[in-house]
């Protein structure tokens, strides 16, 4: 199924009016960018860039999610803005936009459009694509009936080809390329007889870790002749349902619904709402339950099960992916008391919180799981994955916008009075100011990438006030962030952008 981003765009503007928001909550007229500056701590300011968002954003919620992730890395951080308004201002149009965007969110969840994942399954959630997953391309015999199945565990896996070439009647080559970024892996004299050290599959298998992340399958029944026709070939990515993309939508439908709980004046107009959204989150929660691993350390985790066409099946999700179901988690644990939401919620914040390091007054941690297979890497021996047999091990430190995903959940957690303590609170705080914080000679502010205060320093300037939140405990992050998005005055037609205003107008209440 695809959608007229035009067209969800009138409609929902239609909705709006209906409700009698206007554009954007009758606040806000739709204009570009305007040649005089803005300040993006005003509330005047989030209700242009809501509306302009809407009229010309890239993540619209009736755009379904394959769509690069558009509503888990757009959508979700909409959602979350109007959460951050409302309690900010109290003015219930921001929950009556977030009730607009969630209907329609819900009407294309996988089960409602009625697509499906790799697995042939249509589910409450809302499945993801290129580039995140992983792509195959079936190679046929001689008859026409495929033989040999390559695969790439490569992001961006429809852009690798498969080149096939005979080198006798019995032997033949494989060239796969990431036409992306330009790498390339050859086998040569390779054979489909299975009893053979140079078997493709096993030739393949046991080459890993290679460039292009290639792995291979026999598609035979039994080990008779065949030999792949040649020709070059390309990869087609598969549809997968990530368990990062339900927690990040449904985390603030979650909030919203433990927000319209605890307030009698909010339940009486958004309670029916309220409760059907409640249903769908734990619908989509309940999706992932065959992903869940925990220890007798008292930590939890979500896995990607073997088997699963994405570069590290097998393996533990590194920490701002399990801990985007953990914030939802920890919301319906306030809300009902059947089900396992607090004690993964705890387990996955009890994870979180233990592979923190303390530098000087702040937190620091890697961006994969330091007890994980992929941070301290695996061989084909330990039969880890079937897509990536073999990885050397990535043990780079968490970079700020991810680290703020991991932020939220902590915060959730510290709200709810779980796991994490004022004393955190200071410690996060002091990784921005301490680490990421900075400014140049002639004081112009920017964020170093990675937090603990090291690489790329300005490439994620724009990522900066997903860290607001976080100014109850230092003034200085907010002054930062604030004047960061004042300098470069950010169009708003990404999710990140408009949460970031929101946090900023948010603290600032003017």
């Amino acid at each position: 199924m695809t959608s007229n981003p035009s067209l969800g765009r009138r409609r929902l503007l239609q909705a709006g009016a209906a409700l009698g928001l206007g554009v954007a909550g009758g606040l806000a007229s739709v204009t570009p960018a305007r040649a005089e500056s803005r300040d993006y701590a005003l509330r005047a300011t989030y209700d242009w860039a809501e509306a302009y968002f809407t009229e010309h954003g890239e993540a619209q919620p009736d755009r379904p999610n394959e769509f690069r992730g558009s509503l888990a890395w757009g959508q979700s951080y909409i959602l979350r803005s109007y959460l951050a308004m409302y309690e900010a201002f109290r003015d219930e149009r921001y929950l009556d936009l977030l009730c607009r965007n969630v209907d329609a969110i819900l009407s294309i969840r996988d089960s409602e459009r009625g697509v499906t994942d790799w697995r042939g399954e249509s589910l409450p959630v809302w499945r993801g694509w290129a580039p995140y997953t992983a792509g195959d391309v079936d190679i046929p015999g001689t008859n026409g009936t495929p033989v040999l199945r390559l695969r790439t565990a490569q992001s961006y896996a429809d852009g690798v080809t498969a080149d096939v070439t005979h080198e006798s009647e019995d032997r033949f080559t494989v060239t796969m390329t990431d036409t992306r970024i330009d790498r390339s892996d050859t086998f040569t004299d390779l054979t489909m007889d299975a009893t053979s050290p140079d078997f493709a599959v096993t030739r393949i298998h046991d080459a890993n870790p290679t460039a292009t992340r290639a792995t291979a399958v026999d598609l035979r029944s039994d080990n008779s002749p065949a030999m792949p026709e040649p020709g070059s070939y390309t990869m087609a990515s598969h549809y997968v349902t990530f368990s990062v993309h339900t927690g990040m939508i449904v985390a603030p439908i979650a909030e919203f619904c433990h927000l319209v709980r605890k307030n009698p004046r909010l339940m009486r107009r958004y309670g029916a709402k309220a409760a059907k959204y409640l249903r769908a989150v734990r619908d989509a929660v309940a999706v992932h339950d065959h992903e869940w691993r925990q220890n007798d350390q008292g930590e939890g985790w979500y896995v990607w099960e073997k088997g699963t066409p994405l570069a590290f099946d097998g393996c533990e999700m590194p920490h701002n992916q399990f801990l985007a179901l953990a914030t939802a988690q920890a919301y319906l644990a306030a809300l009902v008391d059947d089900g396992p939401y607090r004690e993964h919620a705890v387990r996955m914040l009890t994870t979180f919180r233990n592979d923190l390091q303390v530098q000087d007054d702040s937190y620091v941690w890697k961006y994969w799981w330091t007890k994980g297979h992929v941070h301290n890497g695996y061989s084909q021996a330990d039969d880890v994955s079937e897509w990536t047999p073999a990885y050397n091990g990535a043990r780079q430190i968490e970079d700020g916008s991810h680290g703020a995903i991991s932020i939220e959940a902590a915060l959730a957690g510290y709200r709810l009075g779980l796991v994490f303590d004022e004393t955190d609170m200071r410690r996060f705080a002091a990784t921005y100011t301490d680490n990421l914080m900075h400014y140049d000679d002639d004081g112009e502010a920017h964020v170093w990438y990675r937090v603990d205060g090291t690489a790329n320093l300005g490439l994620q300037d724009l990522q900066a006030p997903r860290w607001a939140n976080l100014a109850s405990w230092d003034e200085r992050i907010f002054t930062h962030a604030r004047e960061i998005f004042n300098r470069e005055q950010p169009e708003p037609l990404f999710g990140s952008y408009l949460l970031s205003t929101a946090f900023l107008a948010a603290h600032n209440r003017e």
